[in-house]
């Protein structure tokens, strides 16, 4: 009886809550080209139907700067007017002017403008909506070539209903990307103390660009207030989808510690002369602004690209966590491609929805950087744990001397040349201080610590060159350097050659 009498109870609150926020859609509305600056000096003739929402290119010769179309719609109240409290039209790009039966009630003019996505809603002056029909005009300012109108239906609605929406609309629209700013700037934060903590792990240093440049991303969209002008905006916006994958290439390599020559002084300048041709041109009214062209077909070039960049180095230094770098690398950037095609094709609105999606990048890398750190640190602490111990039936002069714990480090690092091991992580295994180890190791073997890793690492490598068909990058990643070039110059050091000459003069005989 309670359950039938709560249910009863709920469905009349929704029903009274229902009729209390009806509201009224302008259905009925048409379009004008004309610059007129008020309705004053509208004309009556040349009006054109057409529905909402609406996203279109002016059909005047472009120039830089806001030129402006008309709309007018029409409605009927046939309840009691003073029920109203305000409208939303949501969503306008640009600018624009909003005239409730011939009376500006609202206005977003050039001179404001910063927030792309800001959503109106204007409070309708007492007395000023009349029972019967009813007319608004809208004038629209749409900046040079780019995409504008009107995105959403126009509504008129009671206070309660008009502050609920006016309220949901400056949650998602204004302050929760702020949030996500403040937020990718706390993580910005986060990768550089770690970063300034562990100077290896470069990841950090380009998870922090990462964040910096999608922070002026965000507020080159959303911000409540902006220095530069619509021209470097719109220039700003297209050249980050070159801008952006340069630090991804770099992150990508760094997490991995593989770094390709090739990538790095081919694919990288080339990435950058992108950019740089998306400012040559200040006029993105111009037609030889290249910067929409440029973003798309790099925005469709780069992407498989990232997809074989983070193959190849798996393929060099396999990891399970690929998998997770392979999603939160792909998952956004289908967001970022969505609002690119939507812009230029579809629905022609400003990027927006990748936005939100920034988040669950910048968690999952950084929570993929400390994973892999702490995995790292294990297996080494657990090497360093055996180093520390002495094995059994080892026939030294002094068993627990310098000699036989320098013993123990040499063949420690006979069987794990390929980590990546630490000076202090040797010398705290074996009860010493870095320092004071790399001297006794110098005294004992007569070569410094770095050294005689890379000579290890130089003889593994000459024999693979020697006996299979492997790639030399490869090969070099694969016995624990971090580049081609430092390879190479270690190689030369030890061998004398090259490791291509060395392959070719191993091979004549």
């Amino acid at each position: 009886m309670r359950k039938l009498l709560f249910v009863h109870l709920c469905a009349a609150i929704l029903y009274s809550c229902s009729n209390d926020l009806n509201g009224i859609v302008i259905s009925r509305w048409s379009i004008l080209f004309n610059q007129a600056e008020d309705i004053a000096t509208l004309p009556s003739e040349g009006w054109k139907e057409v529905d909402l929402p609406i996203m279109f290119q002016l059909p005047y010769p472009p120039k830089r700067d806001f030129q402006y179309v008309w709309f007018k719609g029409e409605f009927d109240v046939t309840d009691e007017p003073s029920r109203y409290y305000g409208i939303i039209p949501g969503r306008i790009y640009f600018t624009d002017s909003f005239y409730l039966n011939g009376a500006l009630i609202g206005e977003y003019v050039p001179d404001q403008i910063s927030n792309i996505h800001y959503t109106r809603a204007y409070r309708i002056p007492k007395g000023l909506l009349q029972k019967g029909k009813n007319t608004v005009f809208i004038r629209v300012g749409l900046y040079g070539k780019e995409y504008g109108g009107i995105r959403g239906r126009i509504e008129i609605l009671p206070r309660r209903e008009f502050v609920r929406k006016a309220m949901i609309h400056e949650f998602v629209f204004r302050q929760l990307p702020i949030g996500v700013g403040v937020f990718l700037f706390g993580q910005m934060v986060f990768h550089l103390l770690f970063f300034f903590w562990r100077p290896q792990e470069k990841a950090n240093l380009y998870c922090a660009l990462l964040c910096a440049m999608w922070i002026l991303y965000i507020f080159s969209i959303f911000t409540p207030c902006t220095p530069v002008g619509p021209e470097i905006r719109i220039m700003f916006l297209w050249s980050s989808i070159a801008i952006v994958p340069i630090l991804f290439i770099m992150l990508i390599q760094a997490f991995y510690k593989v770094y390709l020559p090739h990538v790095n002084r081919i694919v990288i300048p080339s990435l950058c002369a992108i950019a740089a041709l998306m400012y040559a041109v200040p006029d993105t009214t111009s037609p030889y602004y290249l910067g929409k062209k440029l973003g798309v077909i790099t925005l469709f070039m780069v992407t498989p690209f990232l997809a074989w960049l983070i193959w190849r180095v798996n393929r060099i230094k396999p990891r399970k966590t690929v998998f997770v770098f392979v999603f939160f690398g792909v998952f956004p950037g289908l967001f970022i491609g969505w609002d690119v095609i939507n812009y230029l094709w579809i629905f022609h609105e400003p990027p927006i929805l990748h936005t939100y999606t920034l988040p669950i990048f910048i968690i999952g890398i950084m929570i993929l950087i400390i994973a892999d750190v702490i995995e790292r640190d294990m297996k080494l602490e657990i090497l360093y744990r055996e180093l520390s111990r002495p094995k059994e039936g080892r026939k030294t002069v002094i068993t627990v001397g310098t000699e036989e714990k320098l013993e123990r480090v040499i063949e420690f690092l006979k069987q794990n040349y390929t980590s990546d091991i630490s000076r202090e992580g040797l010398a705290a295994a074996i009860g010493m201080s870095g320092d004071h180890m790399s001297r006794m190791f110098k005294a004992y073997t007569g070569k410094k610590i770095n050294d005689f890793i890379n000579e290890l690492r130089v003889e593994a490598a000459a024999e693979r060159l020697c006996t299979t068909n492997e790639k030399i990058i490869d090969i070099a990643f694969s016995v624990g350097f971090e580049s081609l070039a430092t390879f190479n110059r270690a190689f030369v050091k030890i061998k004398g050659v090259s490791p291509s000459n060395f392959r070719k003069e191993k091979n004549r005989s």
